[in-house]
């Protein structure tokens, strides 16, 4: 989940203040967000996010309030079929019922049967590129606890019963392997409640080129939790005075940089360099390494048949790059990119 990257990274900002996660765990009928949706309240009355059409925020303002008061971890449930729509504002149409879990959430705040924050912990390991696992009792007979796991079977923090956690595991294993990245589910042989979630890092974007048509991709794509690469062998482009927003600028020819160094599992890759010779010697370099999960190639589709792509790559790459919405111009065009890569996302996920 990258949103919960980028909410993270503002907390980071407010390490002395506490806030409530609010998370939607169960879905019965339609809702306006799915299972796993957050949002954060902040003791000033401060919203990040939102769960509803703005129907729900109000109410769950107040129990927010009451957990940031006590410390204590609540589930609130609301009906939003048709019957009762008119206490939660006419005409949203969700027409289903969903349980939000609000839990107490802050740089220095120590979950129950943990001995240090978790927040540190989950940061660290998303920075340095790993995904986690968060496994949360919140009902039944298991006390409530959250535990945090680097692999399915690598604890990281948190404590419960040890004959909790062998059980856990494989229920873990078996979230694992689905692929998913939220599931509520009861537990039946531990009698209990769980929630499981995988927290993965952000996705990495490497963009070979540095023309002023990468500027505005740039700008986006480091805006929607991109960690964004750009390599180009100029400097007078390839620099912070084009690209602020960039994570990381590497000045170095395309296919220097592919012989020296393997790109990143399940990486983006834009190819916008101009430069036709360029990019024929980039996509073979490519398919030396694991290929990127996307490629998408600037220029017309018949250009790109031209480059003699690998024929494994084929299947990957999107040519000309972005969603075809009649884009125009360097703004409009990076628009398109952003949509594709969301769209492509999501499919993935």
């Amino acid at each position: 989940m990258s949103e919960f990257y980028r909410y993270i990274k503002k907390l980071n900002k407010q390490k002395e203040d506490y806030f409530v996660r609010a998370t939607v765990f169960e879905v019965l009928g339609s809702a306006y967000r799915h299972k796993g949706a957050m949002m954060f309240f902040g003791k000033d009355g401060k919203q990040y996010g939102t769960l509803s059409a703005g129907c729900l925020e109000e109410d769950l303002s107040y129990h927010a309030t009451e957990v940031m008061t006590t410390l204590h971890s609540k589930i609130v449930e609301y009906d939003l079929s048709s019957d009762n729509d008119i206490l939660w504002g006419i005409g949203s149409g969700c027409n289903g019922k969903i349980k939000v879990l609000l839990e107490p959430f802050g740089w220095s705040y120590v979950p129950p049967n943990h001995n240090q924050p978790a927040l540190p912990v989950i940061e660290r390991l998303l920075d340095d590129g790993k995904s986690i696992f968060i496994v949360k009792s919140i009902g039944g007979k298991v006390a409530a606890g959250t535990m945090i796991y680097c692999s399915n079977d690598e604890m990281v923090t948190g404590h419960m019963d040890q004959g909790v956690q062998q059980r856990l595991v494989s229920h873990l294993n078996e979230f694992s392997d689905l692929g998913t990245e939220f599931q509520y589910t009861v537990v039946q042989d531990l009698e209990s409640e769980f929630v499981f979630e995988r927290i993965k890092p952000r996705d990495t974007l490497y963009i070979f080129g540095a023309g002023p048509d990468v500027e505005p991709v740039v700008k986006l794509t480091s805006a929607f939790d991109f960690e964004t690469i750009v390599i180009d062998p100029r400097s007078v482009r390839c620099n912070r005075n084009f690209f602020p927003s960039a994570d990381v600028l590497i000045n170095e020819h395309p296919e220097v940089f592919l012989k020296e160094n393997r790109l990143r599992e399940n990486s983006y890759v834009i190819i916008m360099t101009h430069n036709f010779s360029r990019d024929k010697q980039i996509l073979p370099l490519l398919l030396d390494q694991s290929p990127p999960c996307y490629i998408g190639i600037l220029g017309s589709r018949v250009r790109t048949e031209r480059l003699l792509p690998p024929k494994q790559l084929l299947d990957k790459i999107h040519s000309p790059v972005g969603l075809n919405i009649g884009a125009e111009g360097p703004e409009e065009i990076s628009i398109s990119i952003m949509a594709q890569l969301i769209q492509f996302r999501k499919l993935i996920c």
